[in-house]
C-alpha cells in the first residue's frame, strides 16, 4: 500500500481488518451505499463487488456505484447527492419522531 500511495501511515506491518471480514457484525437494520472509483488502484472495484455480494447474502440492503475516477472520489457530485438524500431522509424521519414521541 505504501508503494501505491506513498503515505507514511502505510509503512511497515498494518494490523487491520478488511471490511468484508466485518460483514457478520453489521446490524440487520443496516443499509449500505458503496462507492468506488472505476480506476481505483487502492480499493479496487472488484473488492467492492465482493463486499456488496457478502452484504446482500446477509439479507441487507446494499447498493454499489462505480464512479469515474480513481481513489479520491469523496467530493464527487454523485456521492454528495447521495449523502444529501440520506441526510434528508434521516431529517424527515427524526422530525416525524420528534412530533410524535412514544413512551416505553
Amino acid at each position: 500500500m505504501y508503494a501505491l500511495t506513498n503515505k507514511s501511515i502505510f509503512k511497515g506491518n498494518i494490523d487491520a481488518l478488511s471490511p468484508i471480514d466485518l460483514v457478520d457484525r453489521l446490524s440487520k437494520r443496516t443499509t449500505l451505499s458503496v462507492f468506488v472509483g472505476k480506476d481505483d488502484k487502492v480499493a479496487m472495484p472488484y473488492l467492492s463487488e465482493k463486499y456488496k455480494e457478502a452484504v446482500a447474502k446477509k439479507g441487507l440492503k446494499v447498493s454499489l456505484t462505480l464512479i469515474e475516477g480513481q481513489h479520491d472520489i469523496f467530493l464527487n457530485p454523485v456521492i454528495m447527492d447521495e449523502l444529501t438524500g440520506i441526510m434528508m431522509e434521516y431529517d424527515k424521519a427524526y422530525s416525524a419522531d420528534a412530533e410524535n414521541p412514544t413512551v416505553d
